[in-house]
């Protein structure tokens, strides 16, 4: 989902009539809200909870939207969005492990976190135990 959506999916869901009054429930100012209807400006990490709270969804998965909507880079998009999609089929715990997990990965990566960095593990047991949890 992108910015739009979920702004569109808050309005309807509080019965919200237009943008002026969506920006106090969201606690950011209107011309904030017309920021993000324009692609001036993307939702804060902060914004992007207080969306989820509003809409009872992961806020790990709204967060991965908003990265992958704001991305650079291609390459990066696609595993923003990759998270995003395996986020929609976990529950709330697994989906914040994994968004530290993912989050790990962009550690010592360029400003877009184009350079991914290694994660070692304890053990191959370990490995094998992520990547079951994930291809659920």
């Amino acid at each position: 989902m992108k910015t739009i959506d979920f702004l569109d999916r808050v309005k309807e869901a509080h019965s919200l009539p237009s943008d002026y009054a969506l920006a106090p429930f969201l606690g950011v100012s209107r011309a904030q809200v017309s920021k993000y209807r324009n692609h001036k400006d993307y939702l804060s990490d902060v914004t992007a909870i207080r969306i989820a709270e509003l809409l009872g969804l992961d806020a790990g998965y709204v967060m991965a939207c908003i990265h992958a909507e704001r991305s650079s880079n291609d390459e990066t998009r696609a595993v923003w969005e990759q998270v995003a999609d395996k986020m929609s089929r976990m529950g709330h715990v697994a989906a914040l492990g994994f968004l530290a997990f993912v989050a790990s990965l962009f550690i010592g990566g360029g400003p877009d976190g184009a350079a991914m960095a290694k994660v070692p593990t304890a053990s191959p047991a370990a490995d094998n135990a992520v990547v079951c949890a994930l291809c659920k």
